[in-house]
């Protein structure tokens, strides 16, 4: 690549896509069927069109291996429950965000891309955590202490 032989080559997209064939390829066949396309037509579809605008870094990279992951483990916690995406129930979606409150945001992109794709009901949602205000301040004189420290 670098005297020009062979093409310029995105080896974090590169990664990306070999990661992510050898991830589904590895889940069960349910979660396969719900995690492949997702994986395949939303996140590395993206990742693609990012890295011909421009470099595609290690943490974009890290970032899309997160997302398909959290979509995994969605589908993986829905089979257990016992529960199939087109009967999903906004409690059920709630009760899984409360027990998992780090993955709101790959849950998010999952849960809306299964509704464009009419796999699930349209009036989900899964809404960022609210994030409640700082209510525990420091008196003067505690903030000089640490200050003089």
């Amino acid at each position: 690549m670098g005297t020009g032989v062979l093409p310029p080559q995105q080896e974090n997209l590169a990664r990306l896509e070999a990661w992510s064939s050898s991830f589904i390829g590895g889940l069960p066949a349910g979660q396969a069927r719900l995690v492949g396309p997702y994986a395949r037509w939303h996140i590395v579809r993206d990742a693609r069109r990012r890295a011909a605008r421009g470099p595609y870094s290690p943490r974009a990279t890290d970032a899309d291996v997160r997302g398909i992951r959290i979509a995994a483990a969605f589908t993986a916690w829905l089979d257990h429950e016992g529960l199939g995406l087109a009967e999903l129930a906004q409690a059920d979606l709630d009760r899984y965000l409360t027990e998992h409150p780090t993955k709101h945001r790959g849950t998010r992109a999952f849960i809306r891309w299964a509704i464009s794709r009419r796999l699930t009901d349209k009036h989900l949602t899964a809404a960022a955590p609210r994030r409640p205000f700082p209510s525990d301040f420091l008196d003067n004189d505690e903030l000089d202490a640490q200050l003089s420290r």
